[in-house]
């Protein structure tokens, strides 16, 4: 059997030195890891994995562009299945 997920829809606001992230909670979902990174398309770094669909991203620098993603995934019998990653979000600290 093939198990396949939608995409998370990532939103991303910066909010002083801090970032709130959320997003549609993905069918099937379990958890979601994620991820940033201070380039657009590389060298992505897993932040957080949670539950939940939101996450705050907290100490960041003023000045500096940083970029998330968002990746769900379920266990099936021991081995994580993941669904697409959600688009990238830039968001610049002010």
């Amino acid at each position: 059997a093939k198990v396949t997920f939608t995409k998370p829809e990532l939103v991303a606001k910066a909010n002083g030195t801090s970032v709130n992230l959320s997003w549609d909670k993905v069918e099937g979902v379990t958890h979601y890891e994620v991820y940033r990174s201070t380039l657009k398309d590389s060298k992505f770094v897993k932040y957080v994995t949670t539950k939940e669909n939101k996450a705050v991203i907290n100490s960041l620098k003023s000045g500096k562009t940083y970029y998330f993603k968002v990746i769900g995934y379920k266990t099936y019998n021991d081995i994580q299945v993941y669904s697409p990653s959600s688009d990238t979000k830039k968001v610049t600290i002010q």
